[in-house]
């Protein structure tokens, strides 16, 4: 009786736990299940087009001043300094004997609408106590109202100027009277600004002026009408005497504008598209947190193990991290005397701006209200561009938490402070340091101890990497960040994160989406089908969760319409801005060969050549380089895909991408120097690949032409904008000059040119070595060693 009970009780307890396990199964099938039935519709949500929806008729509203989002400058074109005093309700100007207070309210490439009121406290002879005008830099014409000193309100455009800190000199036309005023009364005036029907509008209000108005078109002011951007600017100037005006109750309209070139995303206003957003992040949360509580409650003991082995090992590793952490402090300090090189300059300038308006506006107010912001700081207070955000989600959370940071060290600081481009620059160089030790993780797979750790010194103490993010101030070293985590995440078999670090490089800026396709590639053949099915799903709602702030204030399709209008804004010409359709802006590329041999180009044209030329029949430059761009990275890709040897072998994949890279830089047209360092970093994660000279050698060439280039192209900025007010001007010092010079010459770039041909050459023998079946004994000889 006492074994049958026991074969009993056995039999019911193995019944009980089958039944635990198969309902474990049925659970972990229907999470599974819901997972990709969750990220299909969020695909599908996402991929829908936007023209679905329907879209607002204003995109976004200001009102009031804010003093970090505009130029103020007390001298403005003149010798002398006047006053001007701001606060978030108004702007008062004085100007004093030979002075021109100049402030720059906006520059935008959008369409616009303002509203301000006007008070004249006091004029005299010889002074204009206001003018308000919407004008451009870029073709030295405008059309300005004139409050002047005999108590007219009048209007004049103006051709053929000068573009300083105001629009001077040129050909000015008088335009009838909108009015006139009087000292100490208020008068409400509006500006519109229609960029697709080329008008300007106005309208003046108050005592004297029941109802002014007036209409500039193309048809009466063709050159008025020819610029890509303009600034809107309030001024007064003295030749003798003072004037002293007031703007308050400053209102500012962006109306909807989705068939804008310059506008990155486009908004709408649906109750259906918000309703889906709210309901699939709902779903997003439920599942997530379903997850984790089963993760948890099944592999609880197992995360209470590795928490206890992981804080043992820091404790036995407490010296080693110690010593990580005061190298790192020491490597920041070391970079800390390069930050203010390059200072003002437009990339630091806007980054500063980006932060600002991430933290205080919000996230999504960055694809807005940047694009409204003058630029004018960084180029000696001319409004040449604006500080419009020209990168993904992962880049505006990282730009909201510097924002953040910097709002909780420097209480109550502003974008002109320098504090702020230190810290901006102190991200970067910690990044960098970070990658430095993902890239050591990865070679450590690969190669030995000690070629792993001189690869790794190799890249954190490159001097092109140094140079982008401590002088330039750019920030190549985020993305490359999240491009590692995504390859050592993938070498330890670990797909979801793998995926979602890639997925992340690729919202930092649009040219990681190249890696992202290449990479993508690679993971969808070394991980399974069943493994990728249970990835992807996870990663596309850990995704959505990120997106969905962006989701909910622009638009669900937001992530696409980003990438798809960037496109075309760049490789389709659709910006229509002249300076930014070079062939090879700053670089050395395979483009720079053909306008020397072909029409004859030397020096900075070779590189600025427009690509918008004819180059075989109707195609012209730019078109014939972005499809040799796609069709080769489409095969490229293709061979990632399908080559078991390239994902099969521990970073088998990385000469591919390095070739793959390093060809998309130099065919694509419209790139810049700093891009580059992506293609260093490529080629140094190769090491496995080189025998050490010829790895030295090639890191070291590519590494040389990016400094000159970088170096040159920031020189270059300088000297167009400042002069030799910054000590990188090769009008400055004998270093410079000599940079720039050789940077600028014929032989050097032709030199760099070919010695960036003869690389991808060599970098497409090694891939092809990596991707080739290889059998036998000739296995072993395919890995060069160390």
């Amino acid at each position: 009786m006492t074994a049958t009970k026991v074969t009993e009780e056995t039999s019911a307890v193995d019944l009980a736990a089958r039944r635990r396990s198969a309902t474990r199964v049925n659970v972990d099938n229907a999470l599974a299940a819901a997972t990709v039935v969750i990220a299909a519709i969020i695909i599908c949500l996402v991929l829908t087009p936007v023209g679905v929806w329907h879209h607002p008729a204003v995109d976004a509203k200001y009102r009031g001043f804010d003093p970090n989002l505009i130029f103020v400058s007390e001298t403005g074109p003149a010798s002398k300094a006047g006053q001007v005093r701001v606060s978030t309700e108004s702007i008062e100007v004085t100007a004093l004997p030979s002075s021109h207070p100049t402030v720059h309210l906006l520059t935008t490439p959008l369409s616009f609408s303002t509203s301000l009121d006007v008070e004249i406290a006091s004029s005299s002879i010889g002074t204009v106590p206001l003018r308000i005008g919407v004008w451009s830099a870029e073709s030295g014409s405008g059309y300005f109202v004139v409050f002047d000193s005999s108590g007219f309100i009048r209007q004049q455009t103006i051709s053929g100027g000068v573009p300083e800190q105001d629009l001077m000199g040129g050909t000015a036309t008088e335009w009838p009277v909108l009015g006139v005023y009087h000292t100490g009364e208020t008068y409400r005036l509006s500006l519109n600004m229609d960029q697709p029907h080329r008008t300007i509008s106005t309208k003046v209000l108050g005592p004297d002026v029941p109802a002014a108005s007036s209409l500039i078109d193309a048809s009466v002011e063709p050159d008025l009408f020819k610029a890509f951007r303009y600034a809107l600017t309030v001024s007064s100037w003295a030749e003798s005497g003072s004037a002293r005006a007031i703007v308050r109750n400053f209102s500012l309209t962006l109306p909807g504008q989705s068939t804008a070139s310059a506008e990155e995303v486009v908004k709408i206003d649906d109750p259906h598209a918000r309703m889906l957003v709210l309901s699939l992040l709902l779903l997003s949360v439920v599942v997530g947190v379903v997850a984790a509580t089963r993760f948890v409650r099944l592999r609880g003991s197992e995360i209470r193990i590795r928490l206890a082995g992981l804080s043992r090992a820091a404790r036995r590793s407490s010296i080693y991290l110690a010593l990580g952490v005061a190298i790192c402090i020491i490597y920041i300090i070391a970079n800390v005397p390069l930050f203010g090189l390059a200072s003002p300059h437009y990339d630091v300038f806007s980054a500063k701006v980006w932060s600002y308006v991430a933290f205080k506006d919000g996230l999504a107010d960055l694809y807005y209200r940047t694009l409204l912001v003058t630029a004018a700081a960084a180029s000696s207070g001319i409004p040449l561009h604006e500080a419009g955000f020209p990168y993904g989600i992962t880049k505006a959370y990282y730009y909201f938490v510097i924002g953040w940071t910097y709002h909780i060290a420097v209480p109550g600081g502003g974008v002109s402070d320098f504090s702020f481009e230190g810290l901006l620059k102190g991200f970067n160089v910690l990044l960098g340091f970070i990658d430095g030790l993902i890239a050591f993780l990865i070679l450590r797979r690969l190669t030995d101890l000690p070629t792993a750790a001189i690869s790794a010194i190799v890249l954190v103490l490159n001097p092109a990497l140094i140079f982008v993010m401590s002088v330039w101030g750019s920030t190549e070293t985020v993305s490359i960040f999240f491009v590692l985590a995504s390859i050592l995440l993938a070498e330890r078999d670990r797909p979801l994160g793998a995926w979602l670090m890639l997925a992340a490089a690729a919202y930092t800026r649009p040219q990681m989406f190249v890696l992202a396709f290449l990479l993508g590639a690679v993971y969808v053949r070394k991980f399974s089908v069943s493994r990728n099915l249970r990835a992807i799903p996870w990663a596309v709602i850990v995704l959505f969760l990120f997106m969905s702030p962006f989701a909910l204030a622009i638009s669900p399709s937001m992530p696409v319409d980003y990438v798809a209008r960037t496109l075309i804004f760049h490789f389709g010409n659709g910006q229509a801005d002249l300076p930014y359709l070079g062939t090879s802006p700053g670089y050395y590329s395979f483009w720079t060969l053909p306008p020397l041999l072909l029409t004859g180009q030397h020096g900075l044209d070779r590189m600025w050549f427009p690509s918008t030329q004819h180059l075989i029949g109707p195609w012209t430059y730019g078109q014939v380089g972005a499809g040799l761009s796609v069709a080769m990275l489409l095969v490229i890709g293709t061979v990632l895909l399908i080559s078991k040897r390239a994902s099969g072998t521990p970073g088998g994949y990385l000469p591919v991408v390095a070739f793959a890279m390093l060809l998309w830089l130099m065919v694509t047209p419209g790139l810049i120097s700093r891009y580059f360092v992506y293609g260093i970093v490529a080629v140094i994660l190769c090491r496995r690949w080189f025998r050490a000279p010829s790895y030295l050698l090639t890191v070291g060439l590519l590494t040389l032409i990016t400094v000159v280039t970088a170096y040159g192209h920031i020189a270059l900025d300088f000297l167009g904008a400042s002069g030799a007010v910054n000590v990188m001007s090769p009008t400055n010092n004998a270093l410079s000059h000599f940079v720039f010079s050789l940077f600028a010459s014929d032989w050097f770039i032709s030199l760099g040119a070919a010695i960036n041909i003869t690389i991808l050459c060599i970098l497409a023998i090694k891939a092809w070595q990596a991707v080739r079946p290889v059998n036998g004994r000739r296995r072993e000889a395919a890995v060069v060693a160390p």
